[in-house]
């Protein structure tokens, strides 16, 4: 497997403003909480940005805004009839834990779960389409096919980012460890999108390692990608003191990192210092990205982004970042 070059840049990127989710419904009788937490992928679909949880049996549809309230689009009740899980509760192994999403040319949005610890509620993708109606299709002959291809899931699978580039779908695997690295694999959109319509197993075709370094010994592992009009390509990644993708751990911080190219075979990419809205470097784990505005030479490129601090408790904030 092909390694992609790494090099470092003095530019950085700066969160300007952080917003806590909240809904704009009680939701109580459908067993959410009151605020939006566990933000794991955010995107901008039907002129209004979707977020999933992963810890939470429901999308959050949040106006882009001010105050940016969320209403849920409510998935399947789970194990117990549950749609919270949590430590807390007993239920962790039970959640769809998704971590990355898309939107599809035709409109549909497809949300990942991220198949790791070899957990069968995990091994689910969301098929939303544009009027909300949505079906969970159990994926275990995909998360196998990914888990198989040593080179791409490492000692242990954990997609946590998705992109459409060009005719390509772009899967993100997370390095869960110091001797796991994050990779980036790629498969015909075509036969992903087969898929979801036939059942008819797609395969990746490529895949390049994608490593980000470490901070105090702890590596970054990537979260999410966004794209950007022009197709420019861009990703977080957050340091998590944890050896696997199953147990929380510690959170050191998140980066930004701009992809050159966009083929995998002469990737290119650079990291780049993300400081809070104190001008400190963020101690926020970001889990979501996805472009806001700008890049077209009269104003910075600014990105929506979205929090997951691994706490019950903590509200997901909604981030805009400005890059340059």
């Amino acid at each position: 497997m092909a390694e992609a070059h790494r090099s470092i840049s003095t530019a950085h990127a700066r969160i300007v403003s952080a917003t806590p989710i909240v809904y704009a419904h009680d939701y109580a009788a459908e067993d959410l909480p009151a605020s939006v937490r566990g933000g794991s992928s955010l995107r901008t679909w039907n002129e209004q940005l979707i977020a999933v949880q992963d810890d939470i049996s429901a999308l959050a549809l949040i106006d882009p805004k001010p105050p940016h309230q969320a209403t849920a689009l409510l998935l399947e009740r789970g194990h117990d009839g549950r749609r919270t899980f949590g430590p807390s509760l007993g239920n962790k192994p039970h959640k769809l834990d998704l971590e990355a999403s898309i939107v599809l040319p035709d409109g549909r949005y497809v949300a990942f779960g991220s198949g790791s610890s070899n957990l069968r509620p995990r091994e689910v993708l969301v098929v939303v389409q544009p009027n909300h109606s949505f079906r969970q299709l159990d994926a275990h002959d995909f998360y196998t096919m990914l888990r198989q291809n040593e080179a791409f899931a490492g000692d242990d699978l954990n997609i946590e980012g998705a992109l459409v580039v060009d005719d390509d779908l772009w899967l993100f695997q997370r390095g869960n460890s110091a001797v796991s690295d994050n990779s980036i694999g790629r498969m015909p959109l075509a036969h992903f999108v087969r898929y979801l319509d036939t059942g008819a197993l797609p395969e990746l075709i490529e895949v390049r390692s994608f490593p980000l370094g470490e901070i105090r010994g702890v590596p970054w592992g990537v979260t999410d990608a966004a794209q950007t009009p022009s197709g420019e390509i861009f990703a977080i990644a957050a340091a998590e003191d944890t050896d696997n993708p199953y147990d929380d751990g510690d959170i050191l911080g998140s980066i930004f990192v701009r992809l050159e190219g966009r083929s995998l075979a002469d990737l290119r990419y650079q990291s780049f210092a993300t400081t809070d809205t104190d001008g400190r470097p963020t101690q926020r784990k970001i889990e979501g990205l996805t472009y806001r505005s700008g890049g077209d030479g009269e104003s910075p490129l600014q990105f929506w982004a979205i929090t997951d601090e691994d706490d019950e408790e903590a509200t997901s904030e909604l981030l805009v970042i400005a890059f340059g």
